[in-house]
């Protein structure tokens, strides 16, 4: 979650700096944006190929993890069923939503330019709306965001909303398919799972919606980090491990900070010098603690309790 957020900063439309421009180049290898990562140059295909190659990789993951699921049942080396595969699968789903949304809504983010005409911000040799291979882009953009976004999170909110339904009629399968939903908050907290589905979702829409707006961009980032540390801080969402629960909110003031860091060079480009050295510094020191914080909770959770042994005369 922490890096899909992060790479939804990156699609902020102001030009980055060294080092962050190459974190954020490297960032794009583990985020389906194949383009960004430089595969484009390294494979002669066109826009719509790379596109729709994007668009494929979750379905042939989707598949190619139920036939393992298979071949394993087929041993009696798999356990769990198929309700333990479609979990698998949300699970992975929800993971990338923000990575996925970003990629699929990439044909729909048009800037202008200097000549007066709306070009795509990732390609701006495409020309939006008047010529073919946009209007293809499109169409499977379209298509891709009610299929993959809007169906994925309408099935979601249905699961959320039939919850208890679902267990007075011994439908129990159907939360076992859907724990990726649940099982990360506390059983009062049933919609926890369905609002970090919408901020993952905001945060990518938000450069969609005011491409030509860099500060707009960065303030519907930061209301809607804002609002969800709120509501870890005030108990409104609370994960079912305390500690997994301290991180959480502690990441989110971490993305708070770098969004209101980052806002400073869209503010005033006079002190760009500064500014760069200094944001460069936090986002820096934030990957630290958030490293150094992910290695304090594993060290809680696997480290060996001290044992004393008294021996009396």
């Amino acid at each position: 979650s922490m890096l899909a957020s992060l790479q939804a900063i990156s699609t902020v439309s102001i030009g980055w700096w060294n080092p962050i421009s190459h974190l954020f180049s490297l960032a794009n290898l583990v985020s389906l944006d194949l383009e960004g990562a430089g595969v484009g140059c390294m494979i002669s295909s066109s826009p719509i190929a790379t596109f729709a190659a994007t668009l494929v990789a979750l379905p042939i993951f989707a598949a190619a993890l139920a036939a393992v699921h298979k071949a394993l049942a087929a041993s009696k080396f798999a356990t769990g069923g198929w309700p333990t595969v479609v979990n698998t699968i949300g699970s992975l789903w929800s993971l990338l939503l923000t990575m996925l949304t970003l990629r699929i809504l990439m044909p729909m983010r048009c800037v202008g330019n200097v000549a007066d005409v709306l070009t795509l911000h990732d390609n701006p040799s495409i020309i939006c709306y008047s010529t073919s291979e946009h209007r293809t882009l499109l169409f499977l953009s379209a298509g891709a965001f009610v299929v993959f976004v809007v169906g994925g999170f309408a099935l979601s909110v249905w699961v959320a909303l039939q919850q208890r339904t679902f267990l007075t009629q011994d439908r129990g399968w159907v939360l076992v398919a859907a724990r990726f939903l649940f099982c990360r908050f506390k059983v009062e907290h049933r919609w926890g799972g369905v609002l970090l589905l919408i901020r993952n979702i905001g945060v990518a829409v938000a450069p969609v919606l005011f491409s030509d707006s860099p500060a707009l961009q960065l303030l519907v980032m930061f209301a809607i980090f804002l609002t969800w540390w709120a509501l870890l801080v005030s108990g409104r969402v609370t994960r079912r491990s305390p500690m997994a629960h301290k991180l959480d909110w502690m990441l989110s003031l971490v993305l708070l900070l770098s969004v209101f860091a980052i806002g400073l060079l869209v503010e005033d480009s006079g002190t760009y010098g500064v500014i760069t050295a200094v944001a460069t510094i936090f986002l820096l020191a934030s990957a630290a603690f958030v490293v150094g914080a992910v290695a304090w909770v594993l060290d809680k959770r696997f480290r060996r309790p001290k044992t004393f042994v008294a021996f009396f005369s």
